[in-house]
């Protein structure tokens, strides 16, 4: 086990890739990166330990007394003692073998135990480590997957998956004494790609495997009883047929489960499927985050299925969910038109003739009554109490009935004196209600048995064939969507709209709104859903979120927390956090449809399909996954700012996944996602916080990235686990064909004679220059010409009114702020052979240090002198140190505190070094160097204190513990809270 005690940085947290699952006597173990997680039956991590030095964690096997673990990965392999009751864990020791492991089994009473190596090798091994047999199988090719049948040295049987297309089924203990080899006894074909994954289950004769040709295939062995007997060692006496082949991935398929009744399959697609053993789609598990799944565990006991995910997400699902259907018909010669649900889970279905029926005993059979004058047209609304019921027809007719303990009847009769075609008829609550015929809106109120006009509003003209869609109401305000996309907003009193936003949902229209906590929420069949503040004099609705989905065409929320949608003749139920819960085919959702749930969390859906009446009920808490570890980014992290709240962290991160994530660290170190905001159209490469007041509780924080997009928001941080994050301004600008895309590499902000300006570096080798308005708006200025290499860094030194800015080229360049603008910097030097990466600095009096890190995998630290005349500042460079041996890949983050430097690589190394600088000459000794499970490494960020995050594909909270004297001088702070791109602190 690594001994963390003499470490100078301390893991506090890890989120990384989940690889591995192994559910043991009610217990979840997990291996996440280097680091094995135990997690109790109730979902709370309750141990955490660090088992490797740097290899990360694929295979964990326990003894059958479950009281020592194997644990195993890429080359890496220990022995783990636990103890299930406590959930101890022993030491071991640490053994790296010479090929990578791909499965390891405990065999001859768990005295002994196997690997299987990529070379299709089997040794056989002491629980001391000494290997006592190794047989490699005749078939000499790399195998990427491997399974090892029964518990005994004669018996043992491996299913090795080769490169080649093939499953090769041999025996270690029949070995040719001739060349030393084991003959291959069966050779299974039926895939067209690499065999990711074997899992074999012997007490049913099956056999599952995975590849990259997006297919998993379900083998038969109709004689298993020949496994076991060792003189087997010709393929005619097993008998192995493929019992089917499944494709219902986009994207390679990385493993598979073989489950009680029915076998799961997990791929790159972010997809869980359950599959029948005939083949059939069972149901097919999603994650919104859209990366791979790279693991899958079953608990027997619970029915639950786990999964571990590329965004360091760890779920679980239950495996059997409690789902019904019902078809049900009209009386002979009907045939229904509209259905809806009432409160008492009963349904209405109004047919083409007019006839309102109810359903009773699966049956529609009970007419509540017949009205000929909505043969030709008629709506069906149901309000949000469910208990009314109303009718609206072509000359204005409007029938309400109310539902009573189960018993429907007709209350109002109402005829609008217009005597037009209602085109939409909308619900406001249990009392209101409102109407369109043409371009006049007309709210209503129900007063005890009769029903009164409380206002007239007229819609703006519009293309033909326009009506409104959806409408609510927050005190005298009255908001309505229309099916090209519009909202309008009404004051009572006014007959025009006192705002208009035009396509808030593109042309496609909106589809329902909503008032909650004070703002209004609307869908829209985009994908989108739009939060609007209102003001409450004027009306004017103003856009604070905008969160595009996964899941197409939205229709309605229900119960806050599912969001229903369509796609084709797919009903979906999904979820923000976990994605599409359950899909039922149905007639669409341009037919009629309703749907609803009560408090046991029951979903009831009904839709008309083929002249038949559906009715399916869903239990939702069966099919609605827990998180036992809440997924972040599913690719790369590019730019990361992490907020002290207190005793809390608060932290801001952006990635190839377009995400911006808001994420709340406690000191315990584990992590709650906040907020989680998809707005970008493409990668997020920065991001830049100003401080507003005058603590950390009102934020300027501005995102930026791909397609040279930026975006400004105001983030208030009420406690902390309670945040804001509204969208001000999104600026972009479309390119050209001809054009490459723009990416936005860096942000940095100054004051300029009392403006607040916004400095954004582009891929372009130009700086875009805005200024920020008093409402947190851009107005942008200009774009100059600063390099014709791409800017990577952009950094304000506020003290001396300087621009320094970095680029693919190698050199760092400084401007002073007030003329950024200008073609000539006042001085430039080449630091490095070709891109920075990386840059921190530290300022005292006239004395300039900068850290920087670079492609070409050097660290330099150099010293200036900085003479500010006015506008005539002169800049020298005095000393220059380099080390190229501390990483052996790009430098891509850079800390630089009072007495040490702190250094990150892709190597996944993070370096501590501590510098000096006399007789102005630097210095940096290397101190220490710890080794991340974070890969790909894109940079380091540090806040007031010891606490540093390293972030890239994951990321991992670490607390420096160097040798602190007796002043504070070493603590890592950042002496400049408004421009957290870059560090200083005095020498």
């Amino acid at each position: 086990m690594v001994d963390q005690e003499k470490s100078l940085f301390t893991s506090v947290h890890l989120h990384t890739n989940v690889t591995c699952i192994e559910v043991i006597a009610n217990h979840v173990f997990a291996g996440i990166g280097r680091c094995l997680n135990i997690f109790d039956a109730d979902n709370h991590l309750v141990k955490k330990q660090n088992v490797f030095k740097s290899d990360v964690i694929f295979g964990i096997k326990p003894n059958s007394e479950l009281n020592k673990l194997i644990v195993y990965g890429q080359k890496s392999i220990t022995l783990v003692p636990v103890c299930c009751d406590s959930l101890e864990l022993g030491k071991s020791e640490e053994h790296s073998l010479t090929d990578w492991i791909l499965c390891a089994r405990w065999i001859d009473d768990d005295t002994k135990f196997v690997t299987v190596s990529m070379h299709n090798e089997v040794i056989l091994w002491t629980q001391d480590f000494r290997s006592q047999t190794s047989v490699i199988c005749e078939v000499k090719c790399l195998v990427y997957s491997a399974y090892i049948c029964f518990k005994r040295w004669k018996e043992l049987l491996i299913l090795s998956g080769t490169v080649f297309n093939e499953i090769l089924l041999w025996r270690p203990s029949s070995v040719n004494l001739q060349n030393g080899l084991s003959a291959v006894v069966k050779t299974l074909k039926k895939h067209n790609g690499v065999i990711f994954c074997i899992d074999v289950d012997v007490d049913k004769g099956l056999i599952c495997t995975t590849s990259d040709d997006r297919s998993a295939v379900l083998w038969k062995l109709r004689n298993p009883e020949t496994l076991t007997d060792e003189t087997v060692i010709h393929s005619q006496r097993l008998q192995i047929t493929a019992e089917c082949q499944v494709y219902g991935h986009t994207s390679r398929v990385f493993k598979c489960l073989i489950l009680p009744t029915a076998f799961a399959t997990a791929g790159e697609d972010s997809f869980v499927i359950l599959w029948t053993f005939r083949g059939d789609l069972i149901r097919k598990l999603s994650s919104h985050q859209g990366g791979p799944v790279w693991a899958l565990g079953y608990h027997s006991g619970t029915d639950c299925l786990y999964s571990g995910r590329a965004d360091g997400g760890l779920q679980r699902f239950t495996y059997k969910c409690a789902a019904e259907e019902i078809a049900m018909q009209l009386p002979a010669t009907e045939q229904p038109r509209h259905v809806a649900i009432l409160d008492s889970r009963s349904m209405l279905c109004m047919s083409e003739s007019g006839t309102l029926y109810q359903e009773g005993e699966c049956k529609f059979q009970l007419i509540l009554g017949k009205h000929r004058d909505l043969q030709k047209y008629s709506l069906l609304r149901v309000s949000p109490c469910r208990k009314l019921a109303a009718l609206a027809g072509y000359e204005g007719q409007i029938y309400i009935y109310r539902s009573i303990n189960a018993e429907v009847r007709l209350i109002h009769q109402y005829f609008l004196k217009s005597k037009l075609r209602i085109l939409a008829f909308h619900w406001l609550d249990c009392r209101r209600f409102v109407v369109l015929q043409q371009t006049t809106v007309t709210l209503h109120f129900i007063h005890q048995e009769t029903i009164r006009v409380a206002d007239i509003f007229e819609l703006p003209a519009g293309p033909k064939g326009r009506f409104t869609t959806c409408a609510c109401a927050r005190n005298k305000h009255l908001i309505i969507g229309d099916s090209v996309g519009h909202i309008y907003s009404f004051i009572l009193g006014n007959r025009l709209p006192v705002d208009v936003i035009r396509n808030a949902h593109s042309h496609l229209g909106v589809t329902q709104l909503y008032v909650s906590h004070n703002k209004v929420i609307s869908l829209g069949k985009n994908g989108f859903i739009k939060d609007y503040a209102i003001d409450e004099l004027t009306g004017q609705l103003e856009c604070t979120r905008s969160h595009q989905t996964n899941f197409g065409w939205l229709t309605a929320i229900e119960r806050g927390d599912y969001i229903l949608s369509f796609s084709g003749n797919t009903f979906r139920v999904s979820d923000v956090q976990s994605g599409v819960l359950l899909e039922a085919r149905c007639g669409g959702g341009h037919r009629s449809w309703d749907c609803a749930s009560d408090d046991r969390g029951n979903l009831l859906f009904s839709f008309i399909k083929q002249k038949m009446i559906h009715k399916m009920t869903f239990d939702l808490n069966s099919y609605k996954p827990s998180n036992l570890i809440q997924g972040c980014h599913s690719r790369a992290i590019n730019c990361m700012k992490l907020v002290a709240c207190d005793d809390s962290l608060l932290m801001l991160s952006g990635g190839e996944d377009t995400m911006l994530r808001i994420m709340a660290i406690p000191p315990d170190g584990s992590v709650r996602v906040l907020d989680c905001l998809k707005v970008h159209l493409s990668s997020i490469r920065a991001l830049h916080l100003h401080q507003l007041g005058r603590d950390y509780k009102d934020q300027l924080l501005v995102s930026a990235g791909g397609r040279a997009q930026i975006i400004s928001w105001h983030l208030q941080i009420w406690s902390e686990t309670r945040v804001t994050c509204t969208e001000r301004y999104n600026f972009y600008e479309a390119s050209s064909h001809d054009e490459g895309e723009t990416r936005i590499m860096d942000l940095s902000t100054a004051h300029i004679d009392n403006h607040l300006v916004l400095f954004a570096g582009c891929s372009t080798g130009c700086v875009k220059v805005f200024e920020i308005l008093d409402d947190l708006t851009l107005l942008y200025q200009k774009a100059v010409v600063h390099s014709n290499y791409s800017i990577t860094k952009l950094t304000c030194i506020t003290q001396y009114q300087l621009l320094a800015s970095m680029a693919t080229d190698g050199a760092l360049s400084f401007w002073h702020i007030s003329e950024a603008v200008s073609s000539e910097p006042l001085q430039s030097y080449a630091l490095h052979q070709s891109g920075i990466n990386s840059f921190s600095c530290s300022v005292q009096k006239n004395e300039l240090v900068v850290l920087t890190g670079g492609d070409d995998n050097c660290v330099t630290l150099s010293l200036f002198l900085i003479r500010p005349l006015g506008r005539s500042t002169t800049i020298c460079k005095v000393h220059q140190f380099q080390n190229k041996s501390i990483h052996c890949a790009q430098v891509t983050g850079a800390l630089l505190s009072k007495r040490y430097a702190i250094t990150s690589s892709i190597d996944q190394r993070i370096v501590l070094s501590k510098w000096t600088c006399l007789h102005n000459q630097v210095r940096m000794i290397q101190t220490f160097t710890y080794n991340t499970a974070v890969t790909d490494l894109h940079g380091l960020e540090g806040t007031f204190g010891q606490r540093l995050c390293a972030y890239g594909d994951g990321f991992e909270i670490l607390d420096v513990n160097v040798p602190m004297p007796q002043s504070t001088d070493d603590v890592l702070d950042d002496v400049d809270a408004n421009d957290n791109q870059h560090r200083q602190a005095p020498l």
